[in-house]
């Protein structure tokens, strides 16, 4: 969708992330999900399904004498591009995250050894705490391994 910019495109976006399909739908369907009380929503959503026709993301027709739009191939297409990318985005970021908790989780358990050995009079206290990091160290280790898993299925993961 490159090849137009309009105010309600990024609001557009977001409905084609959360709705599988776009079959015969009137305007209103889309300025009711961005601002329904909204009057220059709704002129705002009828230039941008003028953009949307145009550019053949949706396709025009009548039914019973009434104007409906409904998806094309091409906007079907960019959907799966769309979110697998936004999936994909969304999360390495959070691999990310995991990975510098596990850091700073490391680092921390390095920190206390030190500290353990110059008073090993409470070696059991230092033992659970590090024990507990250690546990908590897995579950972060699991979660990057299932988010691994997923980005590797991505394109079965999205519609």
């Amino acid at each position: 969708m490159n090849e137009f910019n309009h105010p309600l495109k990024e609001d557009f976006l977001k409905i084609v992330e959360n709705y599988p399909l776009m079959f015969a739908f009137k305007p209103k369907r889309i300025w009711q999900e961005i601002n329904p009380n909204s009057y220059s929503i709704q002129q705002q959503t009828y230039s941008l399904i003028k953009e949307l026709v145009k550019y053949e993301y949706l396709i025009i027709y009548y039914e019973d004498n009434e104007k409906l739009y409904s998806e094309t191939e091409k906007l079907a297409k960019f959907r799966q591009y769309h979110c697998e990318k936004k999936a994909r985005e969304t999360l390495e970021k959070r691999l990310e995250e995991l990975q510098l908790e596990i850091i700073i989780k490391n680092s921390k358990i390095k920190d206390i050894e030190i500290i353990k050995k110059n008073i090993n009079t409470i070696d059991f206290c230092f033992n659970n705490y590090i024990s507990l990091i250690k546990k908590n160290i897995n579950k972060l280790n699991n979660e990057k391994e299932i988010i691994i898993d997923i980005i590797k299925n991505l394109q079965h993961c999205t519609y």
